[in-house]
């Protein structure tokens, strides 16, 4: 197997009995425990939906402006009780949430596990994070939660201005994909695609990170992530993410070897010249299993 795969499978709180089915999340764990480079690590959780127009189903700590908001698509109290015991047994939780409030609620549950159970140490997860409230920023740092990024995203474009500008309160469109400040408070970045919903080539993901340019422009020059910060997110802090961070994410005596030689100096370069990069050959486990060695 040429990959790491850290399941995380879902907890749907719309259909009930959320502890039943973290009993069977955890009955998968024991099944695979003994597979090779695949592990039910934890679980996943929708906080809501997406913040464009016309859906307006992510959960916003003010309304849109044509009077929705989206639902939670969990009871916070229910949420936090999961989040306890899936810590309380291990897991990982990862938390889908898109606009400001849903971050809230997920922090709050994942803070109600750490206050049960003291810091286990787990990588308990929030990925999107388009919309955070600036006093939540030092609390992924404060809480050990990993921000799980797609900055590919992060582009001056149709996607980000028009169909989200008009419609949402201006204090929150000025915290968009605020990855930056995220770092600077102390938090972890973890690089991330969504793939297959966009690419997974991470160079372009790291030139968006790190230009946050578009068609329109620049997005929020002041959430530009330094390259440097990035490299880490897709390796070092990837790993830690899966719970892997002794294994795999960096070379070190006792890790497994898993490297890729790159055609060009990725530190370097240039943004537009780094964005091009391409992979000349792949170890995994110390074995090639792309291309040939020089």
């Amino acid at each position: 197997m040429n990959s790491h795969v850290l399941a995380l499978p879902v907890i749907h709180f719309k259909e009930g009995h959320p502890e039943q089915q973290l009993e069977r999340v955890l009955k998968h764990r024991e099944e695979f425990k003994n597979v090779p480079d695949v592990k039910v690590g934890g679980i996943k959780v929708f906080a809501d939906g997406v913040v464009e127009y016309p859906s307006h189903t992510a959960v916003m700590s003010k309304p849109y402006s044509d009077g929705k908001n989206g639902e939670l698509l969990f009871k916070p109290a229910e949420f936090q009780k999961i989040a306890v015991e899936a810590d309380k047994q291990g897991m990982i939780v990862h938390v889908h949430a898109i606009g400001d409030q849903a971050v809230t609620e997920a922090l709050n549950g994942i803070e109600a596990a750490r206050k049960a159970n003291g810091n286990s140490g787990l990588p308990h997860t929030i990925t999107h994070l388009q919309f955070i409230r600036p006093e939540d920023i030092p609390r992924f740092h404060e809480l050990g939660v990993i921000a799980s990024f797609q900055l590919y995203w992060a582009n001056a474009g149709t996607d980000t201005i028009e169909l989200i500008k008009p419609y949402i309160d201006p204090s929150l469109y000025a915290w968009q994909y605020p990855a930056r400040s995220v770092l600077d408070a102390g938090g972890i970045v973890a690089g991330a695609s969504d793939w297959p919903v966009s690419t997974a080539n991470v160079f372009q993901g790291i030139y968006q990170a790190e230009t946050r340019s578009g068609p329109e422009g620049v997005l929020d020059a002041s959430q530009r992530v330094p390259r440097e910060a990035m490299l880490y997110a897709y390796t070092r802090y990837a790993a830690r993410a899966l719970d892997q961070e002794k294994s795999i994410g960096s070379i070190a005596p006792g890790k497994q070897a898993d490297f890729a030689l790159l055609d060009r100096d990725m530190l370097t370069t240039t943004a537009e010249e780094a964005r091009d990069t391409k992979v000349l050959w792949t170890i995994v486990g110390g074995k090639t299993v792309y291309g040939s060695q020089p």
